[in-house]
């Protein structure tokens, strides 16, 4: 489905705009280049320098600078806000907390009060992660992060009752997929990328093997998302994943099945973490679930980099 248009003074129909906040990292690309796919104009937030993208212009800006990001909102007036960024470390944030905070909540706040100013009729979606609590009854932070996740979540709902705000929030799975530089699939297949190209010995170690995760596609995500503007509930909260863990060790032999060399797994045993179900009745409620087979996802993820370097 293509975006809805709104007509305008002349009667034609103008396209819906949405403004995304973290542009230039591995969701926000692919948020940029699906919803100007689907006929949206795209303004994507980056911290580089400014240009064009298919369907609209990329902007640079600080959302710790409250005065860029309001004249941003101030002339963009966007139909829908997809916030993606921050600082997704959780394990560089036990040494640096305080810009963990800042990148995490005092980013939303400034972004929040901008919409609250000069776009209060805004559709936003605060776009989180499962792994950002600890799955365990009480869903409490278990490092600093996941303490500035929960207070971006918190703070975004008090601002959306207090100021009347459209808010929304999707916390996927771990997501992968072509782009990806940094989690766990990303690592292993540039490792064997590279194994392919000649670089080291064909030898993969594979630590916590036994550790469970459920992967969904960041391209399946992204359709979430605009599926979310279009139809989801106001301060309403999707969890987004397959419903299928896979260990770690399995995603390694998926990958060898792939390369094209000999590579032997060393596996190396760490502690054992419990898999958690995940709830993903409500975005299924609104017609989604993911398309994109996971070995699809590793086909792709190894083919990026066999040739991004």
């Amino acid at each position: 489905m293509h975006a809805p248009g709104t007509e305008g003074l002349d009667g034609r129909q103008m396209k819906k705009t949405v403004l995304i906040t973290g542009a230039s990292g591995f969701t926000g690309t692919e948020a940029c280049r699906f919803f100007s796919s689907k006929g949206y104009a795209v303004t994507g937030i980056i911290r580089g320098k400014s240009g064009s993208i298919d369907g609209g212009n990329y902007v640079k800006a600080d959302l710790l600078r409250s005065d860029e990001i309001q004249e941003i909102m101030a002339e963009q007036k966007p139909d829908f806000v997809l916030h993606l960024a921050g600082d997704n470390h959780a394990g560089r944030s036990w040494s640096r907390p305080s810009a963990t905070f800042d990148a995490n909540v005092n980013g939303t706040l400034n972004l929040l009060e901008s919409v609250r100013l000069h776009a209060p009729s805004s559709k936003i979606l605060v776009a989180g992660s499962l792994i950002d609590f600890n799955p365990c009854g009480t869903q409490a932070p278990n490092h600093p992060y996941g303490v500035t996740k929960y207070l971006q979540v918190f703070l975004s709902k008090c601002w959306a009752q207090m100021y009347s705000l459209d808010v929304t929030f999707a916390r996927p799975a771990n997501l992968i997929g072509p782009g990806e530089s940094t989690g766990i699939c990303a690592l292993l297949a540039a490792k064997l990328a590279g194994i392919e190209q000649g670089e080291g010995k064909g030898n993969l170690p594979l630590h916590n093997f036994q550790s469970q995760r459920d992967f969904l596609d960041v391209r399946d995500a992204v359709k979430a998302y605009e599926l979310i503007f279009r139809e989801g509930g106001r301060l309403q909260e999707y969890a987004l994943a397959t419903g299928i863990s896979r260990t770690l060790g399995e995603v390694a032999q998926v990958l060898v099945r792939l390369t094209s060399a000999e590579v032997e797994i060393t596996y190396e045993l760490d502690e054992e973490e419990e898999p958690f179900a995940v709830d993903t009745s409500e975005i299924r409620a609104l017609g989604w679930q993911p398309e994109i087979p996971f070995e699809q996802s590793m086909a792709d993820i190894l083919n990026y980099h066999r040739t991004c370097c």
